[in-house]
């Protein structure tokens, strides 16, 4: 078996997380019922059990979107990841949830 090869993108690649959470907002802003996104460096720590390696780049946990910096290297791949956990995202979110945290 191979061993499993990290698709982290190095730290001086990585998109910044200012620009993910501007594109965040540019995508789902003017939804009448926004989700929570927190924007994390990577999903270690973060999701139970998730490890580096894993190549997390986005998941749904806790009731809320979480995306992760290590795994991106442009906003269009940001973009795709916002898109398919919103198909995960939990159905009944009320606007009181709206805000985005950036950590």
């Amino acid at each position: 078996m191979l061993p499993a090869v990290s698709t982290q993108v190095p730290p001086a690649e990585r998109l910044r997380d200012t620009a993910v959470a501007h594109e965040v907002e540019q995508l789902i802003g003017k939804f009448a019922h926004q989700p929570d996104v927190l924007i994390r460096d990577s999903a270690e720590g973060v999701i139970p059990g998730a490890t580096a390696a894993d190549g997390i780049s986005g998941a749904v946990y806790d009731g809320k979107i979480h995306l992760f910096l290590d795994q991106f290297r442009s906003l269009s791949e940001a973009r795709r990841v916002v898109f398919h956990e919103l198909l995960h995202a939990p159905h009944r979110i009320s606007s009181s949830t709206a805000g985005r945290t950036v950590a």
